[in-house]
């Protein structure tokens, strides 16, 4: 902008013999030169005089110098304008909100204040070694779990292990065979719990966090939301007066029996199984509470323990319903099977491991006896010594010979 006054007043000073600028553009180009401040007091001098020594009578020069000041005093709002807005703009750094980790990480709120109270458990038998999760919900050493985790405890007893590395000699007292939960104590005050939400209160849509220790690995956390609040035990085939949870929110092999939590830190639900990459389900913390009282009415009675529980074969399963079938059609290749036992997880050195059955194999028959769901297929097997399976696997039919394992009553 300085150069084009400058250049203004230099034309003007050459061309100025016997001309005389009109009275409206010699005031704008002084007014600018004045204002812009980008000049000499010697030029403003010979501006002056120039302007003095102008011909009145040349019309062209009037209408050149009317043009140029006020394209000047235009030029000098505008530059003006530009530096005033530029100095109201804050700087970019100074608009990023500061502490938004503070704010705004909530799952990591929610896991620092429960995860003190997730353990990893560890069992052992004469067949194999297996490990789950469980949580701590009495200051004095109360565990929940799923029966299935401790399914393999020799004579009721397990290792427990707490976040700082503390381990414990860990009793089962109580187990829930149909419903998939168990009861641990170990021995020990003051321990950090979490507490059980009311689940009725959930709703679809809620976030939650599965907290677990899947393959030993202490605190490993997976979040998502509430799918379904009430899917009932018939659509997926079982025969219990559970209404599972149904989350998106992933557990992983070896999650099973740690806490689904919600936005308060409270439990409501236990993590049971997952079906598939997006449907898992967890046991309400209703139906948990319930457990509780019948295992608080029978802490004396040892029978009530019924450790034996059924024929051993190492298999994670569901009954295959039609419902199930329908969400797993477009997630697997299974084409027009809707009945039979979904298989969703195989244990390491377990007979169906050893046998050839794998994860998502669909179990159809067992010796030529149709299996329409789970409990078909543990009673079929309760005398066997050896049994031959029949399964769907990725369009093609196999047939296997698995043989049951018996427990150790205690």
């Amino acid at each position: 902008m300085s150069r084009l006054i400058y250049g203004l007043q230099s034309t003007l000073c050459r061309h100025s013999r016997g001309n005389t600028v009109t009275n409206l553009g010699k005031p704008a180009l002084l007014f600018a030169t004045r204002q812009y401040g980008q000049h000499t007091s010697k030029q403003t001098l010979l501006l002056k005089n120039a302007l003095r020594r102008t011909n009145s009578n040349s019309t062209l020069w009037r209408s050149c110098f009317l043009g140029l000041g006020l394209v000047s005093a235009a030029a000098f709002y505008i530059n003006r304008r530009q530096m005033t807005v530029k100095a109201a703009s804050p700087p970019i750094n100074h608009m990023i909100e500061k502490g938004l980790r503070e704010k705004h990480n909530f799952i990591a709120d929610i896991v620092e204040k429960v995860s003190p109270a997730v353990v990893l458990i560890q069992t052992s038998s004469y067949f194999r070694q297996g490990s789950g999760s469980g949580f701590i919900i009495s200051s004095d050493g109360l565990i929940v779990t799923n029966a299935h985790v401790v399914q393999s405890a020799r004579h009721g007893q397990v290792t427990v292990e707490l976040p700082n590395g503390k381990k414990y000699n860990g009793e089962v007292q109580f187990v829930d065979h149909a419903g998939d939960l168990a009861l641990v104590k170990i021995h020990d005050v003051n321990l950090p719990t979490i507490e059980l939400a009311v689940s009725e209160s959930l709703r679809p849509g809620e976030w939650v966090v599965a907290v677990g220790c899947p393959l030993s690995l202490s605190n490993t956390v997976t979040s998502g939301i509430v799918s379904s609040t009430g899917r009932k035990s018939s659509q997926l085939g079982m025969r219990n007066s559970v209404n599972y949870i149904q989350t998106d929110a992933p557990i992983t092999f070896g999650n099973s029996g740690g806490p689904l939590i919600n936005l308060d830190g409270e439990a409501v639900g236990v993590n049971t199984l997952k079906v598939t990459e997006g449907i898992s389900f967890a046991i309400p913390s209703d139906y948990v509470k319930n457990f509780l009282t019948k295992a608080a009415q029978h802490k004396k009675d040892r029978v009530m323990m019924r450790l034996t529980g059924p024929p051993y074969i190492g298999i994670a399963a569901i009954t295959l319903s039609p419902h199930l079938a329908a969400q797993l059609r477009h997630r697997l290749d299974i084409k027009d099977i809707d009945r039979g036992v979904f298989v969703v997880e195989v244990n390491d050195a377990s007979p169906a491991q050893q046998a050839g059955l794998i994860k998502h194999d669909i179990i159809l028959k067992v010796d030529d006896r149709a299996v329409d769901d789970f409990n078909d297929l543990i009673s079929t097997i309760t005398d066997k010594s050896i049994a031959k399976f029949t399964v769907y696997r990725n369009g093609t039919i196999k047939e296997m010979h698995i043989r049951p394992q018996r427990q150790q009553s205690t």
